[in-house]
């Protein structure tokens, strides 16, 4: 039976994930195919610096206190 890792690994949607100190410890090839940023570029750094979120008027979403979290 396949883990919970590799369920979504293969998972078609564009899936990533953080740990505490909001740095990206999982990215999956849809995730690399949506936002064109590959693993080895995702992987170990700080989301916010990755993802640059923007809201609706083109504002930065995303920062280093995410409300996401």
């Amino acid at each position: 039976m396949a883990n919970l890792a590799d369920l979504l690994f293969r998972a078609v949607d564009g899936i990533f994930a953080v740990d505490a100190g909001q740095k990206i410890i999982f990215w999956n090839p849809g995730c690399a195919e949506l936002l064109g940023i590959p693993s080895s570029m995702a992987l170990g750094r700080p989301c916010s610096q990755v993802v640059q979120g923007k809201d609706s008027a083109g504002q930065p979403f995303c920062e280093g206190a995410c409300c996401m979290t």
